[in-house]
């Protein structure tokens, strides 16, 4: 298999593995689990599997002083925010729709560059923003309490996560090794979500022996298959195409939802799906080829 084709490969099977996170998590929230709980258990679990795979793999690794492990800190919030926003949305929303709304990160970023560090924006990013302006607007029903909640959950994952890409970018965090970086972050959300879902009493470990082994299933796959998978093939393809084939992620999350939960999925919420996933299609491709 040429470079490509295997870059590929791997970018579409981290895509559909964390399409398939609306499945375990109503899964582990059937069996005594929450959003709190599922995030927790996919770091936690994840961080002894991530460092023993750095040190399998003899990648190179970075000095860490005082100050990078600062902004790996201020970084990590963005990532355990995120995904416990997202996972928090499935009761009251598709799960299909939680993911689209997630995927409105791009646009969310590149406002965030424009407005905080005067980036200018592209005939393009203005239309792509505009357009997922309108997906959003799509999914949003008037005196929909519960599916309003849902939508603001979803929408604020996607937010904090644009966070997490924006820092990222900006901090010069990605200088350190994917396979150093990735153990850190998922070390300090662990303490973080652990920390905050404590105090809060949030946090709930009496799961069932099935909702343990569907969350010791999902922390492998999340954390060993998927992100390493998604790391490995953007080496071969660059950032941009696997960001482009990275919206298999919500199509995989539309598909579990309408077969295995039969979730709703009405002709206006698929016109706000495609408007997002375009936008998100048109920027990856714009900014390839600047």
């Amino acid at each position: 298999m040429k470079p490509y084709q295997k870059g590929t490969a791997l970018v579409i099977l981290s895509a559909i593995v964390f399409g398939l996170n609306p499945f375990f998590a109503r899964s582990v929230y059937a069996n005594g689990g929450n959003a709190w709980t599922l995030t927790f258990l996919s770091k936690a679990i994840g961080v002894p599997a991530l460092f023993l795979m750095r040190r399998l793999s003899g990648s190179q690794s970075v000095p860490l002083d005082r100050t990078s492990l600062k902004k790996l800190l201020i970084c990590s919030l963005g990532c355990a925010a995120a995904p416990v926003l997202l996972y928090s949305s499935y009761p009251y929303i598709s799960s299909g729709m939680a993911t689209t709304l997630h995927f409105t990160y791009p646009a969310i970023v590149i406002v965030s560059c424009s407005l905080f560090f005067r980036e200018r924006l592209t005939v393009r990013q203005r239309f792509c923003c505009a357009l997922c302006m309108a997906g959003i607007l799509c999914f949003y029903t008037p005196g929909g309490d519960s599916g309003g909640l849902g939508i603001f959950l979803a929408l604020s994952s996607g937010l904090a996560y644009a966070f997490y890409v924006v820092y990222l970018s900006k901090s010069g965090l990605q200088s350190i090794p994917s396979l150093q970086l990735v153990p850190w972050l998922f070390l300090f959300t662990a303490v973080e979500v652990l920390a905050v879902s404590g105090i809060t009493g949030q946090l709930d470990f009496g799961l069932t022996a099935a909702g343990w082994a569907m969350a010791l299933l999902f922390s492998i796959l999340h954390a060993c298959v998927a992100t390493v998978a998604f790391q490995m093939g953007a080496k071969y393809i660059g950032a941009q195409s696997a960001s482009l084939l990275s919206t298999f992620e919500p199509l995989t999350s539309v598909l579990v939802g309408v077969m295995l939960f039969q979730e709703p999925f009405s002709p206006r919420d698929a016109v706000g799906a495609g408007c997002i996933l375009v936008s998100v299609v048109l920027l990856s491709c714009g900014h390839k080829r600047e």
